[in-house]
């Protein structure tokens, strides 16, 4: 295994995960260092953040081969040898998991993990009707009722800033963190000429009413930011989700990921409630896990320790 730090790692375009302008987003809170691991043809980027005496490390995504997942079997042994590498290397004392765009197959030893499922809408191979005929019967009536009554999406960037007060009200009632203005419309700006970007967003009597941010390539979209209006037509974002689907068909996007499925105790009320709308939409859950990857557990426990003590004294 060797680890590069040159930020210039000549990635495929069509890997939006592993693109300058996604990679930028994430560093956007961490402000660390960009690297990569690489073994043979696997590849995994991480952003390196130095604090006091620790190595922090952020995984963008799990590892890829030639721009594809890994086998289990690749899996379990890409971190037997990265565990390996950083007991000499010493580069990384801990890595935390990716946001939720992919899972793993397993939970390395001495790693802290959970299970978690990602929710998938597979486009490939179908028609609009056929996917549109996979939706519940209820979202169906809701997105005819919408069109009926008056509901419209417009999509573009000039429809952001709609999109934005509508995704930042619902998260501050939520109670929930939320991304800056500037840090979801530079990555979206960066992607729209490249149709690598969608914003979207549904009016009714032109009044912003619900709204969507997503990211794509060309095999995958991904379904990270939206909003809704307090009294939202109970048909709108679904409406809005059913254009924006049409769009990845034309597109030729043979998936259209949806999130994260929790279980057991990291599934809340309102994480069941996501989740239970997300499979309305004929989307399948796809089963594994995610973990924080530990390579010096003194570190690492020592490093939660302070977590915990500086929680309190605030």
């Amino acid at each position: 295994m060797r680890l590069i730090t040159n930020t210039d790692f000549d990635f495929k375009r069509s890997l939006i995960v592993y693109s300058n302008q996604f990679s930028n987003y994430l560093n956007t809170d961490i402000q660390g260092e960009l690297i990569l691991l690489e073994e043979d043809s696997i590849r995994m980027l991480v952003i390196l953040k130095r604090k006091l005496f620790f190595k922090l490390g952020y995984c963008i995504h799990p590892p890829l081969k030639n721009g594809e997942k890994l086998t289990e079997l690749e899996e379990s042994n890409f971190y037997k040898s990265l565990q390996n590498f950083l007991s000499v290397n010493k580069m990384l004392d801990f890595i935390y998991p990716p946001i939720h765009l992919e899972n793993f197959y397993h939970i390395p030893n001495n790693s802290k993990g959970n299970k978690i499922g990602i929710i998938r809408l597979i486009l490939k191979n179908k028609t609009s009707e056929e996917i549109f005929n996979s939706f519940k019967p209820i979202y169906r009536n809701l997105i005819k009722k919408a069109q009926k009554e008056g509901v419209v999406v417009k999509f573009g960037m000039e429809c952001f800033d709609d999109f934005y007060k509508l995704y930042k009200d619902k998260l501050v009632l939520e109670k929930a963190p939320f991304d800056s203005y500037t840090q979801i419309y530079k990555l979206a700006m960066s992607l729209s000429d490249s149709g690598r970007s969608i914003c979207a967003v549904a009016y009714l009597n032109n009044i912003p009413d619900a709204a969507i941010v997503n990211i794509n390539d060309d095999l995958n979209a991904y379904y990270l930011w939206a909003g809704t209006s307090n009294n939202s037509h109970a048909g709108s974002l679904r409406l809005l989700h059913w254009e924006i689907i049409q769009k990845y068909i034309e597109l030729g996007i043979e998936n259209y990921r949806m999130g994260a499925a929790r279980d057991g105790d990291m599934l809340n009320e309102k994480h069941a409630r996501l989740l239970k709308f997300k499979l309305g939409f004929g989307s399948q859950i796809d089963d594994g896990y995610n973990f924080t990857f530990i390579s010096n557990k003194f570190k690492y426990s020592l490093f939660n320790l302070l977590l915990k003590i500086k929680s309190i004294i605030r």
